[in-house]
């Protein structure tokens, strides 16, 4: 199966997450029990055995590169969205800067490297890390200032523990023995149809004529198409090697991180604006990612 139709597939399991909530299948409760399963479980599991990999100089070096240019990029985004909304209030001025500089690269990225090509995921790794902890200083700073960095929450969460943890399992070239690996890549391989599911129930109830507001459009289009574009053009004038480039690309064009909405209820940001923002670029992402992998695959 190509690039093309797996990605088509696990579009097809974001519908099935639609129908089965539409239906009542998916309550709030479930969608809480099954977020918590796939966050503090199988993607660290997921994480962890997808680094079982052969030690080898060019994987390192392109581990590093998508750790610097994600993190590099994000800074950027940072700095060009306080600049580009500095005439918004405060509380949305923050909230559209995150909606345009942090992706959901982990709960929907890895399930789509994988697709791809599940040897892509170290990077993915790479790129999740630098998300985690800017996300959690310089993303929570914009809020209130420096007092809302919490770096310990960044480097406590279960997926940069797993990550650092399998990179350095990569670096020693320590091997998991075969049974725990197992039990790794089946619990691990939840991760992308639990994810899509999930990704389908967010889009239930939204309405297109409820977005009214100009600026959902502009933090979609900010997000799914400019961020991206740019990022890939940035990488490209750097000459920075192509595999690091094409997936630092793809989680960078990836709808926006639902952690944003828990920052905007943490920090006393524009709450309805950021989880709006969030489903609002997830429905949009289901057509905007196909045409920017079109790009790259």
């Amino acid at each position: 199966m190509n690039a093309a139709s797996e990605v088509f597939t696990l579009f097809a399991v974001v519908l099935v997450g639609y129908f089965v909530t539409r239906i009542g299948y998916f309550d709030d409760r479930t969608i809480r029990g099954v977020t918590q399963l796939v966050v503090n479980i199988a993607l660290p599991a997921l994480t962890i055995a997808k680094m079982q990999r052969d030690f080898s100089m060019e994987i390192l070096t392109g581990f590093l590169i998508v750790l610097a240019a994600s993190a590099v990029l994000m800074l950027l985004f940072v700095a060009l969205g306080l600049l580009l909304f500095r005439k918004r209030e405060s509380r949305r001025r923050a909230v559209m800067t995150h909606l345009l500089t942090f992706s959901n690269c982990g709960f929907m990225g890895y399930p789509l490297l994988v697709a791809i090509n599940p040897d892509w995921l170290i990077y993915g790794v790479a790129y999740n890390i630098s998300f985690n902890i800017l996300c959690w200083t310089v993303g929570a700073a914009i809020y209130r200032g420096r007092e809302n960095m919490n770096l310990k929450k960044a480097l406590i969460s279960p997926v940069v523990i797993s990550s650092v943890l399998g990179f350095l399992l990569f670096v020693l070239r320590i091997r998991i023995p075969a049974l725990p690996l197992s039990v790794l890549e089946l619990v691990g391989g939840l991760t992308t149809p639990l994810s899509m599911l999930l990704i389908g129930t967010r889009v239930v109830g939204l309405r297109l004529r409820d977005f009214k507001d100009p600026d959902y459009h502009l933090a979609a289009f900010l997000r799914l198409v400019a961020a991206p574009l740019l990022s890939l053009a940035l990488m490209r004038l750097c000459r920075l090697p192509e595999l690091p480039v094409v997936v630092t690309y793809i989680l960078m064009a990836m709808p926006a991180a639902s952690t944003i909405s828990m920052q905007a209820e943490l920090y006393d940001g524009d709450r309805r604006f950021s989880a709006s923002g969030v489903a609002y670029t997830t429905l949009w992402a289901l057509v905007s990612i196909p045409l920017m992998l079109m790009l790259v695959l």
